[in-house]
């Protein structure tokens, strides 16, 4: 068994982990869950001894360990399969299997050994017809990540961590896995499983823990009880679209009660500051039996323990969680129903059901533009079966659309369109499609089926030239290796787009000209720096106003944005949202992804959420939230 307890970790003025822990228990699956910054990654490093914690102990079996680097957690039976592969493209499969610690015979690499012992794991990965000669560079994405795993299950580890194993895999791939993970935990080992996909992991995991800003906010709950919405609301801390619900439960592993878990902060791996009380279903006041037993470390406590308001054992899901089925007051219950407290969006029209009088409901602003359907007989004759059906209710023409578009291994017979004045988000997982769309309309992809077409009546543009000829903009998540030029000063920046790609100023740009050009954007957007300013110097916020603004000067028609606000800071961020919403407002179509959900949220008229390549649903302005766009992408319909 491995024990994690009371780790913090600090970077500078940045809290990584604040008294995070898990306990690994053989034979079972692990999942620990959080949103991005919650902690996942840095508690991960720690357990594969890549970060030393501030504080806080790991003990494996009954022995305290310090692990000193990722050898000495190899050393300790610990394997880790990371998100970032570490396969040397050069090199073939046998030589990248057996990279650290490969057999030999006469000073020289046995292959003959290697090919034994790795061939009954390739063929239960699904591996086994690859030639072992084979360069790893030659394989697709899915199969070197497979081969990672296969990497780390050949030392025989008591303990694997698999962070994010199925972010590359086609669905056969994923049962593939599944079921190896199912083996190799009948044998006896611990697996702690990192993911994003909620789906896989309530079929998947027997306990789940999940972290929120570097703490324990859900500890070795079983899985069965957990939906994927109250996976949702413990990783966001807020159940806005539903009742809250609170219910207790107690954890057991291997036969026994374990810990103490506070869904509002406190963590049982914590050293506890101050009384507290475990609640369970059949004993609201039970001491934990854990701490009873005299146990050594954090968890121990002499006596039986008192109450603590909110703190609850594990297995216990907090007050925040939704209760399916429940709706909370003034949030509607489906996309076709207006709640009271609800405004609707402009151009929104909504359905209610049969032919029958429909009144506003109390607190719900109506605009001019709104119409209310009652079945056929609604004013003007205008209803919406759903939510797909209103989609681009928002917004002029149709802009750009895209119609059975398929893109080898990324996209499936995608169709969307977004309107002339309209903000329209695509969110996904890693890898789940969203990206490619703006490859595609960038001109960096061929599509292998299904049509594109622009605002000016066109196909897709073959090169990114072409795209931005076109007038198709791109603002990347990157500014500093791909959005800027650096050595290169303000007026530069904001110029080249304009000039070199479309000849905004004549053949010969004079440096007065691109002065001119530079102030205007300067000053439209606030830019702190003056035109001869060179890029590198600007902090990231203004940075970030010069990559919109070179784009800005070349008059696009379509703008698309990759993370347009990543590592900026809050004030930044809404002066960002509103040259986002000026864009629109002029007339550009703009589409957006982003990381920060609350971002697509905020900004967005609508958001198309992809799943595996394909879209799997779409949100509308009046039922978009963080928790709701959390839920879609990660739960499905």
């Amino acid at each position: 068994m491995l024990l994690a307890t009371d780790l913090t970790k600090r970077y500078g003025g940045v809290t990584a982990l604040a008294g995070a822990g898990l306990r690994l228990v053989p034979g079972e699956v692990h999942a620990l869950l959080g949103e991005n910054g919650a902690g996942k990654s840095t508690l991960v490093k720690v357990l594969a001894g890549a970060v030393t914690p501030d504080t806080g102990q790991v003990t494996i079996g009954d022995s305290p360990v310090r692990l000193a680097g990722p050898g000495d957690a190899r050393r300790h039976g610990i394997a880790v399969v990371s998100q970032e592969l570490s396969l040397f493209p050069d090199l073939d499969l046998l030589e990248n299997l057996f990279v650290a610690d490969f057999p030999a015979r006469a000073g020289l690499a046995d292959r003959s050994e290697m090919a034994r012992r790795a061939r009954p794991l390739l063929v239960e990965l699904g591996l086994g017809h690859i030639p072992l000669r084979t360069p790893v560079g030659e394989l697709d994405l899915a199969r070197r990540q497979l081969l990672e795993i296969c990497r780390a299950l050949l030392g025989n580890p008591g303990v694997v961590i698999l962070d994010e194993p199925t972010s590359a895999l086609a669905a056969a791939a994923v049962e593939r896995l599944h079921a190896v993970i199912r083996r190799i935990t009948g044998r006896g080992v611990a697996v702690l499983y990192v993911s994003h996909f909620l789906e896989e992991v309530a079929a998947l995991a027997d306990r789940v823990t999940i972290l929120r800003d570097g703490r324990n906010v859900v500890s070795e709950v079983p899985a069965g009880e957990l939906t994927v919405a109250e996976m949702v609301t413990a990783m966001l801390g807020e159940a806005p679209l539903a009742e809250h619900r609170a219910r207790a439960a107690t954890a057991v592993v291997a036969g026994d009660q374990v810990g103490l878990a506070d869904l509002t902060g406190a963590s049982p791996y914590a050293t506890p500051s101050g009384p507290v009380r475990a609640i369970s279903r059949d004993s609201p006041g039970a001491a934990d039996p854990v701490a009873s037993a005299g146990a050594a470390g954090p968890m121990a406590a002499a006596a039986p323990v008192e109450a603590a308001p909110g703190v609850v054992a594990p297995g216990v899901v907090a007050p925040g969680v939704v209760a399916p089925g429940e709706a909370a007051p003034g949030v509607a219950a489906s996309p076709e129903v207006v709640a009271p407290g609800v405004a609707a969006s402009p151009q929104v029209v909504v359905a209610v059901g049969d032919a029958a009088a429909v009144e506003a409901a109390p607190g719900v602003v109506a605009s001019p533009e709104v119409v209310v359907a009652v079945g056929d007989a609604a004013a003007g004759g205008a209803a919406v079966a759903g939510a797909s059906a209103s989609s681009g209710a928002r917004g002029g023409r149709v802009g750009v659309r895209l119609e059975g578009v398929s893109v080898a291994r990324r996209l499936e017979e995608v169709s969307l369109s977004a309107r002339v004045g309209e903000v329209v988000g695509l969110a996904g997982l890693q890898g789940a499609g969203h990206l490619a769309v703006f490859e595609v309309l960038w001109g960096l992809v061929a599509p292998t089926a299904g049509t594109v077409r622009l605002p000016d009546g066109g196909e897709r543009p073959r090169t990114t030239a072409e795209a931005v000829r076109r007038r198709v903009a791109f603002v990347p998540s990157d500014r500093k290796g791909l959005g800027l030029t650096l050595d290169q000063t303000v007026a530069e920046n904001i110029t080249c787009v304009s000039w070199l790609a479309r000849r905004h100023g004549g053949f010969f740009l004079r440096p007065g000209r691109t002065r001119e050009i530079a102030r205007r954007h300067i000053a439209e957007l606030r830019i702190k720096a003056d035109p001869d300013d060179p890029v590198a110097r600007l902090s990231g916020g203004n940075q970030q106003k010069v990559a919109f603004a070179k784009w800005i000067a070349a008059e696009p028609d379509v703008v698309l944005l990759d993370d347009p606000t990543r590592g900026v800071d809050v004030g930044v961020k809404a002066e960002m949202h509103a040259i986002v919403r000026r864009l629109a407002g002029e007339g550009k179509v703009v589409l957006m992804c982003s990381t920060d959900l609350a971002e697509l949220a905020e900004v967005c008229d609508r958001v198309v959420v992809f799943h595996r390549g394909r879209v799997r649903e779409e949100l509308l302005a009046e039922s978009l939230t963080e928790h709701t766009l959390l839920h879609a992408i990660n739960a499905g319909t």
